[in-house]
């Protein structure tokens, strides 16, 4: 969440992963104003506010990101 945080370094600092999942709409473009691809979910907060019927959900959300 913070705007300091070089992406980047933390990128690299992680072994440059094969796959980003950003969480929410500000760290996609927090991510893509980095240069660094990454599959977008909503955000947990924006799912447990109108998807609360279907918490499970989330989860399978995730997995076909990282397909």
């Amino acid at each position: 969440n913070s705007a300091n945080v070089d992406l980047r370094a933390v990128y690299s600092a992680l072994g440059e992963p094969e796959q980003i999942i950003a969480l929410g709409k500000v760290a996609s473009a927090r991510l893509e104003a980095a240069n660094l691809p990454a599959q977008y979910v909503p955000h947990p907060q924006w799912w447990r506010r109108f998807r609360h019927k279907n918490p499970s959900g989330y989860t399978e959300v995730i997995r076909e990101a990282t397909r």
